[in-house]
């Protein structure tokens, strides 16, 4: 799907939807789930007046790891515009705030989920999209951690986007559980397939150099290259594009007029990094 019709379904889950249910995104490693999520996803929302708060789950293994890092990373993003100087001093007073609150409600340095809940409930996610990304990286149960989720749709109403890669789950008594714990929590799921091309130049624009500039002509190639032999994982990509970056800073000065060895050079140089990545990583 697209990424703008998923930002449209995005936004019409977090409006509409009365199911009390989660969301869900579901794609490959290295499709560029959290650059999508990061990017095209924020800047839609945020032109909507909606706010989003991200907490990765890889390798969280218990709850209120989880809560205290969505209860800090609600502040950081509820801070965004303010300038840098006076953030600081914000964000320090209102994480003293958190503290005291946790004292106040008897919350150990393990904190306690409940509690944390009862905090949470507090906090004004009325304008706010909730994302857990890396689901199947998470070290809980499934029915732990959809749980939880269950607790944040249903009983608290917070809009809540999943994200994941489901094809990562394969211990046979793990998708038993995880099939059951999501038929209640989540209502419907988005698999992620974005426009390769449009995905790579996305990249590609993302850097300033002059080598990188003349890969372009050859997008085409580019692109069957990244089908057949990284299995279209933009996160090798990226890395190709970071090497290719690299070389170019030591090869020219930002003046430096390139002539047309100069440019197939720079051409043969990332086809071959690209074949590198492929078996390197």
């Amino acid at each position: 799907m697209e990424e703008e019709c998923i930002n449209e379904q995005v936004y019409n889950y977090f409006e509409n939807d009365q199911t009390k249910t989660a969301l869900m995104i579901d794609g490959k490693w290295g499709s560029g789930k959290s650059y999508y999520i990061n990017n095209s996803l924020k800047t839609y929302l945020r032109d909507k007046n909606v706010k989003m708060v991200v907490v990765s789950l890889y390798g969280k293994s218990n709850l209120n790891e989880i809560l205290r890092s969505l209860t800090i990373n609600h502040l950081l993003e509820a801070t965004y515009k303010i300038k840098f100087k006076n953030k600081q001093g914000i964000i320090k007073s209102s994480l003293g705030l958190i503290n005291f609150a946790f004292s106040w409600k008897g919350i150990d340095a393990n904190f306690n989920y409940d509690a944390i809940l009862d905090i949470l409930k507090e906090h004004n996610y009325k304008n706010t999209l909730v994302i857990f990304e890396d689901l199947e990286r998470s070290e809980l149960a499934p029915r732990e951690l959809f749980g939880m989720i269950n607790d944040f749709v249903e009983h608290y109403n917070y809009k809540t986007l999943l994200v994941t890669n489901e094809k990562e789950i394969t211990n046979k008594e793990e998708i038993h559980n995880y099939l059951i714990s999501k038929e209640k929590t989540v209502n419907e799921t988005i698999r992620f397939n974005p426009d390769l091309k449009t995905s790579l130049i996305n990249i590609m624009n993302s850097y300033k150099c002059i080598a990188i500039d003349d890969l372009f002509e050859v997008m085409d190639s580019i692109v069957e290259i990244v089908k057949q032999k990284l299995d279209c994982n933009l996160r090798k990509f990226k890395y190709a594009v970071q090497k290719a970056n690299d070389i170019s800073k030591l090869l020219y000065s930002d003046d430096t007029k390139l002539d047309d060895l100069d440019r197939r050079l720079n051409k043969t140089i990332f086809i071959g990094i690209l074949l590198f990545v492929e078996k390197l990583r």
